[in-house]
């Protein structure tokens, strides 16, 4: 899609090519969202009633425009509005150029074709496709106005099991990384009872109101986790994100998701769990740690757990906390 810049009530503005009628610009020169040289996001008009579906939809997201089941006259009147900001897929600097969904600067990794939409050769991120395309001329669009905030729950977690002594001290040290929102890597051979280890942080988490999101690199090991959790938490609202999943909801407490579904994230959750951080191909794509770092809040307690710690994740965590 092709946008033009033009100034409104002070303020710079963004126009797309189908919907240049209704703002009568003069003579616009309409251009791939890639090639303009900023983009302002406009002041948050406090007194404009948004859409809560689209809120509910949007928030904690960063969705190419083509995956947002809205129209695109209600989409852009929410970002004339400061509620909802476009930003490029594909940046270009100088001659190379970045994936801004996936961080991918590979260059063997993007390709062109000839596009409609923009009438040119349009560059794509092949890196990411598998997620829909992100291309020259598609804007990603996240939400900006306020976001649903959760209630503290009490005794949240409905669990009579007890833990070993040197489970006890992990439980210990993720609460204290939860609170201290802090990182920590927990390192124990398979079947030491990780994810009992994580209860009570979690009971922390949801009584303090805030979003957590475990992430593994395999979809078996989000069907595995999901009703294990959904057991010791049945109060709260809980959602598994993996490719062909029912539903792509992630505005509950608790989301169980693959690690490549955090590429659809965005600086949401105040917790992050990542299962099996040595495992294939979290431990040797970068794309995925880039997904992970963006869906988690800048402030977000990041929480690591393995058998088999590789170097760069040991090395890096010992000056944090280890356990073993």
């Amino acid at each position: 899609m092709r946008f033009a810049s033009f100034s409104f009530n002070n303020n710079q503005l963004l126009c797309p090519e189908p919907l240049a009628g209704q703002y009568n610009l003069q003579s616009p020169s309409f251009i791939s969202i890639s090639q303009l040289s900023s983009l302002e996001i406009p002041p948050l008009n406090e007194h404009y009633h948004y859409s809560t579906e689209l809120q509910h939809y949007l928030q904690g997201k960063l969705l190419l425009l083509d995956e947002l089941p809205f129209s695109l006259e209600l989409i852009h009147e929410h970002y004339v509005n400061g509620y909802v900001g476009y930003e490029k897929a594909i940046v270009k600097n100088k001659q190379s150029y970045r994936c801004e969904r996936c961080g991918n600067t590979i260059q063997r990794l993007f390709a062109s074709f000839s596009c409609a939409r923009c009438q040119s050769e349009c560059i794509y991120c092949r890196k990411c496709i598998v997620m829909g395309k992100a291309s020259q001329c598609t804007p990603l669009v996240s939400w900006r106005g306020p976001t649903k905030i959760n209630e503290p729950l009490n005794e949240p977690l409905k669990w009579d099991g007890f833990l070993s002594k040197g489970q006890q001290i992990a439980s210990d040290e993720v609460i204290k990384a939860v609170e201290q929102q802090s990182e920590l890597l927990i390192w124990a051979v398979c079947g030491a009872g990780k994810t009992e280890v994580l209860f009570q942080g979690l009971k922390r988490v949801f009584e303090m109101g805030k979003r957590v999101c475990i992430a593994a690199p395999r979809t078996d090991v989000v069907l595995e986790l999901f009703p294990r959790l959904k057991k010791v938490f049945p109060e709260i609202s809980l959602s598994a994100l993996y490719g062909g999943s029912d539903t792509k909801e992630q505005n509950a407490s608790l989301v169980i998701s693959t690690t490549h579904q955090l590429l659809r994230c965005y600086n949401w959750f105040d917790v992050l769990v990542i299962d099996e951080v040595d495992a294939f191909p979290y431990s040797i794509d970068p794309m995925l740690s880039f997904a992970a770092q963006r869906a988690a809040k800048n402030s977000a307690a990041i929480i690591y757990l393995t058998a088999t710690p590789i170097l760069l994740y040991s090395g890096k965590l010992l000056r944090t906390n280890f356990l073993m």
